[in-house]
């Protein structure tokens, strides 16, 4: 039991807060009274990409097809 036990200088220095645990969030107080806060890091994600609904194909395709139909309705009205 005596050989678990450690030296009271070791103790100290790692309850002066040198070594904290990971689920602990210590202030940090430096001398211009600014209150700092260590977080942990996380993981920066990228903003998503906003695709079109319709591919530029497609709309060129649609295009196409509503001319095609609009002669085929002009050709059809003089008869």
């Amino acid at each position: 039991m005596a050989e678990n036990q450690q030296p009271s200088s070791t103790r100290s220095s790692f309850s002066s807060g040198s070594i904290s645990h990971a689920s602990e969030i210590k202030p940090i107080i430096p001398s211009q009274h600014l209150v700092i806060i260590e977080e942990r890091p996380y993981f920066v994600l990228c903003k998503p990409k906003l695709l079109p609904l319709k591919s530029i194909a497609l709309l060129q395709v649609e295009s196409i097809q509503r001319e095609a139909e609009e002669k085929i309705r002009s050709m059809q009205q003089p008869s």
